[in-house]
């Protein structure tokens, strides 16, 4: 994660595996979004999801206070050679 600072907050982006991201976010659930997942990885891509929250980050932060509250951004799959 990492914390960027804007004159109206912080926002908080995240980057990670793609289920995880999508569970936490508020497109959790979404069956186009778990295709096109699936499709991406089916197809020899290595995935990730990339999401972001708008708060400060502390180094305690858990899964429970990020549930639905992290905006998804989108996947990128790359060739893993």
């Amino acid at each position: 994660m990492t914390e960027n600072f804007f004159h109206d907050g912080n926002r908080v982006f995240i980057k990670g595996a793609p289920e995880k991201i999508l569970a936490l976010s508020d497109k959790n659930g979404t069956s186009e979004l778990n295709t096109s997942l699936l499709e991406m990885s089916e197809s020899g891509l290595r995935v990730l999801g990339f999401g972001y929250f708008d708060g400060k980050l502390h180094s305690n932060i858990n899964d429970e206070e990020l549930i639905n509250k992290i905006t998804f951004l989108g996947f990128i799959g790359q060739i893993d050679p």
